[in-house]
């Protein structure tokens, strides 16, 4: 949970009072759909769980390769990406990726210090 501060508007009630006290509607649960990839198969599964406790259908790739198959064919909503990988890496598959798909969320997930 978070909070926006915003200047108060001309109608005299505040954006942040309006923000607070609009509900999300339920009635239509979107389910994200995310591409995990990681030549890791522990961090994969560690970051799937946590993913799919929060609605989310994950798809998983050990390469950039896979990576690259996965989103030719899939309609996904973002994409978690390791930065070091053999073959691939992150970057080299991000750059391959936005040769075909300019507005696919991408971002770097490592575990490098």
């Amino acid at each position: 949970v978070f909070e926006i501060e915003f200047e108060q508007g001309a109608e005299g009630e505040s954006i942040k009072h309006l923000v607070k006290n609009t509900a999300p509607d339920e009635t239509e649960k979107h389910v994200r759909k995310v591409l995990i990839v990681d030549d890791n198969r522990i961090n994969q599964v560690v970051t799937q769980r946590i993913l799919e406790k929060r609605d989310f259908e994950c798809y998983l790739a050990a390469s950039g390769e896979e990576a690259l198959d996965i989103i030719r064919v899939q309609q996904l909503d973002i994409v978690l990406m390791d930065v070091n990988m053999p073959g691939m890496n992150g970057m080299e598959t991000t750059m391959k990726i936005r040769e075909f798909d300019a507005h696919l969320p991408v971002i770097a997930l490592t575990a490098v210090e």
